[in-house]
């Protein structure tokens, strides 16, 4: 496989795909790592080792990660996710289907799982400190130092 640059414009004009990477009925098969790019918009699901899903991405099919999957923020995934390592899911992410994860879970604020989810280590569920109070706490601090 050729090597490409970030300044090669076929980059964004195209999708790459390692080699032996198969295109089963309606899932993409990886032999490795998966990484799918900001606003993209795939039909199929995916399969590979670690997943990577960027912010704003759709996704139309069942996403299964041998190790760990990351989920950025306000993603929509259409079927069930299946991860056999640690989780990580954004902000505002839409799951149409089942989340299971067999180590630990980081979900973030404002998820939507449709049909539940099962996790086998610790959850944690974050909850972002509105910016007005960070703040008033900032300011306030910076008011007692001399």
């Amino acid at each position: 496989m050729e090597e490409i640059t970030p300044e090669d414009p076929a980059i964004l004009k195209g999708c790459i795909l390692p080699d032996r990477t198969e295109l089963q009925e309606r899932i993409l098969k990886a032999p490795g790592d998966v990484i799918v790019g900001e606003h993209s918009r795939i039909e199929y699901g995916i399969s590979g080792y670690d997943i990577f899903i960027a912010e704003s991405c759709y996704l139309k099919g069942d996403v299964t990660a041998a190790g760990d999957l990351r989920i950025g923020n306000f993603s929509e995934i259409d079927g069930n996710l299946a991860c056999d390592g640690d989780a990580y899911v954004g902000e505002g992410v839409v799951i149409r289907g089942m989340l299971s994860v067999m180590g630990n879970l980081d979900i973030g604020d404002n998820v939507m799982i449709e049909k539940g989810f099962d996790a086998r280590g610790e959850i944690a569920v974050r909850n972002p400190m509105p910016v007005i109070l960070y703040i008033i706490l900032y300011v306030m601090t910076m008011l007692r130092l001399d």
